[in-house]
């Protein structure tokens, strides 16, 4: 179902612009991080079987949207991974928001066709209970049905996200979210109760509490993730400018989450070795830029704790 013309359209087109975001060809999908085969690993055995074939499924968050070229969630998941660990495989489109329904067909049957030992799907519901499409505020909680209906086809384990309050882009610096498309406050409520009891209700699925995070960002919390810490007043910096889309550190503090959420969810991804400090994961990703995390030293309040785990 397309979206009607709105601002959103319209700002995501002068963002875009002739070459795409962060250099990418423009075209349908202009935005779209569609990785390749997964890259050959010496002895596929030695990989822990969680991380074999990971997929990542999403929206414009997973896209890595306004960063470089390339700097996708995929990325910042396999610059956490062991050495010769399979490349993540990418399904998520900064344009999303046109086709939720459509989007989440096209890269469900591409993940069907493989073996995949995860799925990350952090904002994967994000059009599902956003946007203007839907017409009214019930037509959202109907739009979620829709969107899960579509992971029960997954029997792998899911990282799925909840629903966090973006009702402050709507007055950020560069605005791209309309207010017609910002769920009411008693609906998002119910979006989130409704997903929060989806996953209980089924083993595969892991929540991420991508709400109680972005609570934290919008008071300007401290946060702590793993070893990192983010002091009071800094974690608002790990949002662009539209208040919308993360940083490249704030993609990478929404995976931390994520990966915390992973251990604590499934024993055998304990004994995956990861690297989960900030300052050696940027410098991977983007040598010599600033970082804003520091050493954590117990302060600060966990991430996402207010809006609870599985």
């Amino acid at each position: 179902m397309l979206q009607s013309v709105s601002s959103i359209v319209l700002a995501a087109l002068v963002l875009l612009g002739a070459g795409g975001v962060g250099g990418a060809p423009a075209g349908v999908e202009p935005v779209r991080a569609e990785d390749g085969p997964a890259k050959e690993v010496p002895d596929a055995k030695a990989v822990p079987a969680i991380v074999r074939e990971v997929h990542v499924l999403g929206a414009s968050l997973s896209a890595g949207f306004g960063l470089k070229k390339g700097d996708h969630l995929g990325r910042m998941i396999a610059a956490s991974l062991p050495e010769g660990t399979p490349t993540p495989k990418v399904h998520a489109s900064g344009m999303a928001f046109l086709d939720p329904e459509g989007h989440a067909d096209r890269s469900l049957e591409k993940i069907l066709n493989g073996d995949a030992s995860l799925v990350v799907a952090i904002d994967y519901l994000f059009w599902f209970g956003y946007g203007e499409e839907w017409g009214s505020e019930e037509g959202r909680v109907q739009a979620l049905e829709l969107g899960l209906k579509r992971l029960e086809k997954l029997s792998c384990p899911i990282l799925l996200g909840d629903f966090p309050d973006m009702s402050s882009a709507v007055d950020a610096p560069i605005p791209m979210l309309p207010a017609a498309a910002v769920p009411k406050p008693e609906t998002l409520a119910k979006l989130n109760e409704r997903v929060r009891a989806w996953a209980k209700d089924r083993k595969n699925v892991l929540l991420v509490p991508l709400a109680g995070l972005m609570d934290q960002l919008v008071r300007e919390q401290a946060i702590t993730l793993g070893p990192n810490q983010w002091k009071a007043g800094s974690a608002k910096q790990l949002l662009q400018k539209d208040g919308l889309h993360p940083t490249l550190e704030g993609t990478l503090a929404v995976w931390l989450l994520a990966d915390e959420v992973l251990e604590a969810g499934l024993p055998e991804y304990k004994s995956v070795a990861r690297v989960r400090e900030v300052g050696v994961l940027m410098d991977k990703l983007a040598p010599g830029a600033k970082v804003l995390a520091e050493p954590a030293e117990g302060a600060g309040v966990k991430a996402g704790e207010k809006a609870g785990g599985r």
